[in-house]
């Protein structure tokens, strides 16, 4: 009918835009770049595994300081010596949401996922209590709802969300209040009196389940004896649900004693669930997820010594496992610190943990409130990145961690302490290298430790083993076919490539995933090259290669078709800053329709009309991904307005670079010629970054030069526009500047013109 089961805490897993490396400094950290449709991808998984079934197996790839929490509890358990057995693995990847890779979907796919998930939302207990009641109602009986907003802590049975407001009712009183209903029906019939008195008072019960309302009436005169009982335990219900606990309390242990009634066996356990609820006071803060609700510890200790007992009677397994799971709950309020402790120690194994799910779930919790105390893995998970109360780990090295971890390795040289010292290590230390060797790879910590042996050598300038190591650890990606570990592997490939060809084919990278943001109808999502540039090799392509290299580049069958349109059109665009009329007619031809092939007005002209265009790369998919000649998209960010040095970190998503030149500065296969010319465009390009008063300026100075130009009123009207959806920075006084001359002269001399009479203000 009502069956009042345990709340679950945890917290929402985070989705959250990260950040990229510089490969010294560093370990490899993810890249997300946003195209329009503003597709946002993944090179190497960031914050949680991208291969959920693999890594529940042991399959653990690239560790990253970063992970969540879940992950690292698999991770050490595994580094151990432990496995997860199919349960664990089960709920374990349920406890994760689910990694839904849209773009890599064909229409059809799509369509039928989203169903999928517009079905599996709408298949609640409420609904199916909605659902079932309607059928013995004539007319249209209100909607029961699930929630009382109130800013109380409790937890919800389906341990995915936090909520700041009372999960009143749970599915599972639903569910039991259906088959009750349904069994009612036929035992009693559908027109009978006991049936319809029974109906009016559940729906009386589950009026209070988002506000208070009415209570249950007795039952009719001459009802039988099962409907009196059933009475019982609406009233009782009712009164848990509308706040009076104490009633609730007396009322349950009375249903207890009928040992007659169908619900007799529930109600000491929701006896000690009222005392619960009494126990929990409303959350000082409002704001979630930051503190922890208080308990009045005297009545929690009254639940927990019933909980107790019932836990440990062995003759109705159902009540001792529900009274474990809320014992439980209890405890992390009781003693949060101790109740970490033997949490961490059972996640942790090496020996299967019955409570997986479950203590996953409390364990975040408390870690997310900061209530944890010391245990072998919550060590390990300082050292490696996590902070207690949880939040998002900056990526790279600690120092800190890192002498913490190598003198805990000398006194104890375990597995998980030696990939603490090396996702932490800023130089190589040889017994750590040394004994990092001797990892097999049938290890799971095989790709970590080799993949920052081989970033320590290059840091060290043993390009040579560094290479060499990391073609050896590839074969290993490949075998697993762990994408995101061969793309970590790759950028040091292409960090110690002997020549320009060998780089260029170490730079193309799949996703580890895509997502769908941006994309609208999801059906409509265009499907996505399979290959890109990853950030080190858009801040190659930036910073460190003059333009002639980026024709080569352009031109090479090294690279994919995608990829080599991208660098056309961004070489273009580069070429028109530039005015190099040269390198602009080579980057025009290249590209399917043609680009204007004269760096005048023609290119002026065109990039007005193409808000696409940038004289740079993106890591991921390109904003010319889609490119289509004249589409402007009036969008805050059309056209550009970034320096050349700071486009890695405002389009690439840097969270924190250091030394982020190291891997451009070791292409030994520059010449000096090469490297001067580079820095002499990079220069050029930073002087004229801000997009739009240039594009402007160059129209206009043309304008004045040309004024019978049939194309002059439109391009002033577009730089007009510009300068209002156009990219801009904090000085808008230049966007301002060409903003008013363009609007000024548009009026002067063209003001009978339709686009004059579009344009009524400038910006």
């Amino acid at each position: 009918m009502n069956r009042i089961h345990s709340f679950v805490y945890t917290h929402s897993r985070r989705f959250f835009l990260a950040s990229i490396l510089a490969l010294i400094a560093v370990p490899l950290v993810v890249v997300d770049a946003c195209t329009d449709p503003g597709i946002p991808a993944e090179f190497v998984a960031h914050f949680q595994t991208k291969r959920p079934e693999e890594f529940a197996r042991g399959q653990l790839g690239l560790l990253q300081s970063t992970f969540y929490m879940a992950e690292k509890f698999v991770a050490y358990r595994y580094l151990i010596g432990g496995t997860l057995n199919a349960e664990e693995q089960k709920v374990w990847r349920g406890n994760s949401p689910e990694v839904i890779d849209w773009v890599r979907m064909t229409p059809e796919e799509r369509e039928a996922k989203q169903k999928a998930i517009e079905q599996e939302a709408a298949n609640t207990g409420v609904a199916r209590w909605n659902s079932a009641r309607a059928a013995f109602s004539p007319t249209p009986v209100a909607q029961v709802k699930q929630e009382r907003h109130e800013f109380a802590w409790e937890r919800d049975e389906s341990g995915n969300n936090f909520t700041g407001s009372i999960l009143n009712c749970t599915d599972s009183a639903f569910d039991t209040a259906t088959n009750t209903m349904k069994d009612r029906a036929v035992l009693w019939g559908p027109m009978s009196p006991d049936f319809r008195d029974w109906l009016l008072a559940q729906d009386a019960v589950f009026s209070n389940c988002d506000t208070v309302q009415t209570m249950p009436q007795s039952a009719h005169t001459g009802a039988s004896r099962l409907l009196q009982q059933d009475r019982s335990y609406q009233i009782a219900a009712a009164q848990f649900y509308r706040g009076s606990y104490d009633e609730a309390a007396s009322s349950f242990a009375a249903i207890a004693q009928d040992k007659t009634s169908p619900w007799s066996r529930w109600g000491t356990y929701l006896m000690a669930r009222s005392l619960v609820r009494k126990a929990a006071q409303i959350a000082q803060s409002s704001a979630g997820q930051s503190d922890m609700a208080r308990f009045d510890k005297p009545t929690l200790g009254r639940a927990m010594e019933i909980l107790r007992v019932l836990a440990a009677q062995k003759q109705d397994a159902v009540i001792s496992r529900a009274a474990e799971r809320e014992l439980g709950f209890v405890l992390i309020r009781y003693d949060p610190r101790q109740r970490s402790v033997d949490l961490a120690n059972a996640i942790a194994g090496p020996h299967h943990d019955p409570n997986y799910k479950q203590d996953i779930i409390d364990l975040r919790f408390l870690a997310d409130n900061g209530s944890v105390g010391d245990a072998p893995l919550l060590n390990w998970m300082r050292l490696t990145g996590t902070t207690f109360p949880y939040s998002y780990p900056s990526p790279g090295p600690d120092a800190h961690h890192e002498a913490a971890a190598l003198q805990q390795w000398h006194a104890s040289p375990t597995l998980p302490l030696l990939v603490a010292v090396l996702m932490n290590a800023r130089s190589a230390d040889s017994a750590v290298l040394d004994a990092a060797s001797q990892v097999p790879p049938a290890s799971p910590a095989y790709i970590t430790l080799q993949y920052h042996r081989a970033r320590l050598l290059f840091a060290a300038g043993r390009t040579v083993a560094a290479r060499a190591l990391a073609d050896e650890v590839l074969q290993t990606a490949h075998a697993q076919n762990d994408i995101g570990a061969t793309n970590a592997l790759l950028q040091i490939r292409a960090a110690t490539a002997k020549n320009f060809d060998s780089m260029l084919a170490d730079l193309p990278r799949q996703f580890v995933q895509t997502g769908d943001y941006g994309c609208g109808e999801i059906a409509k999502c265009p499907l996505a090259p399979k290959e890109h540039f990853d950030s080190d090799g858009a801040r190659i392509f930036n910073l460190r290669l003059p333009l002639s290299m980026w024709i080569d580049a352009a031109k090479s069958p090294k690279l994919p078709l995608n990829i080599r349109e991208g660098i056309a059109i961004a070489g273009w665009t580069r070429a028109y800053v530039l005015e190099d009329e040269s390198a602009l007619k080579q980057f025009a031809t290249m590209v399917k329709p043609a680009l204007p092939q004269n760096a005048g007005f023609a290119a002026t002209y065109f990039v007005l009309h193409s808000s696409r265009l940038q004289p740079y790369l993106d890591a991921g998919l390109q904003p010319t991904w889609t490119y289509a000649p004249g589409r402007t998209s009036l969008t805050g960010g059309a056209w550009w307005c970034a320096k050349q040095d700071s486009v890695a970190e405002e389009r690439i998503g840097v969270e924190q670079v250091k030394n982020e030149d190291t891997i451009q500065s070791k292409l030994t296969f520059l010449t000096s010629t090469e490297r001067a010319q580079a820095a002499k465009e990079v220069a050029t390009l930073d002087a004229r970054y801000l997009s739009i008063p240039m594009i402007g300026r160059r129209a206009i100075d043309y304008i004045r030069a040309h004024p019978q130009d049939g194309r002059a009123p439109e391009a002033l009207a577009r730089i007009v526009l510009a300068t209002h959806y156009g990219c801009s920075r904090q000085d808008k006084g230049p966007t301002t500047a060409i903003s008013k001359e363009a609007f000024q002269l548009l009026h002067a001399r063209y003001g009978s013109s339709e686009w004059a009479k579009k344009t009524k203000y400038y910006y």
